[in-house]
């Protein structure tokens, strides 16, 4: 089995906006989070797994090639996307904080969850990492800097400024282990 980088979506790829991001006209990536993806995705399968309430498929599956070919063209790969478009009135299981995306990657992928980590901006990121047993790392970036000083009600493994922050930890630590092995 494999581990795995969980990346959520807004606010830790792209910038958030008040209202989900809908069209490609709407979509800023954050500095260093392209680099960040294409170094990861060298060492472990990248997978997106984002709340996107309410908006429409096609817009997303839009997006989300656009992200894809900007990743490719880097020398990168996202390997898959997850999202939830549903509302919160739905009782589904893929919503975040559920685990449902994560435990559905891991079924479609062989994903081995206790040595993949989830990377998220919100405290729903972090809860559905723990649900599913990721490890987890808050990024300040997006919506993490108001939750990190609104005090964060839940404990991620690590606390770091954004993507690429937390890229550099992972890879470092691989290197380490490599050198204990």
């Amino acid at each position: 089995m494999t581990a795995a980088i969980f990346l959520d979506r807004d606010g830790v790829i792209n910038e958030n906006r008040a209202v989900y991001v809908k069209s490609i006209r709407e979509y800023v990536v954050l500095p260093g989070a392209l680099d960040a993806i294409v170094r990861l995705s060298q060492h472990y399968p990248v997978i997106v797994v984002t709340n996107q309430m309410g908006v429409d498929t096609d817009a997303i599956e839009s997006i989300h090639t656009y992200l894809r070919d900007w990743v490719i063209s880097r020398g990168g790969q996202i390997t898959d996307f997850y999202y939830c478009n549903h509302t919160e009135d739905v009782r589904c299981v893929c919503r975040k904080p559920k685990p449902g995306m994560l435990l559905q990657a891991a079924l479609d992928y062989g994903l081995d969850l206790s040595q993949s980590i989830m990377i998220g901006d919100q405290p729903s990121d972090i809860l559905a990492g723990q649900a599913a047993g990721t490890s987890t790392i808050f990024v300040q970036s997006g919506l993490g800097g108001y939750w990190f000083r609104r005090g964060l009600e839940v404990m991620p493994d690590m606390i770091v400024n954004d993507l690429a922050m937390a890229a550099d930890r992972i890879l470092k630590l691989r290197e380490q282990i490599a050198e204990l092995v």
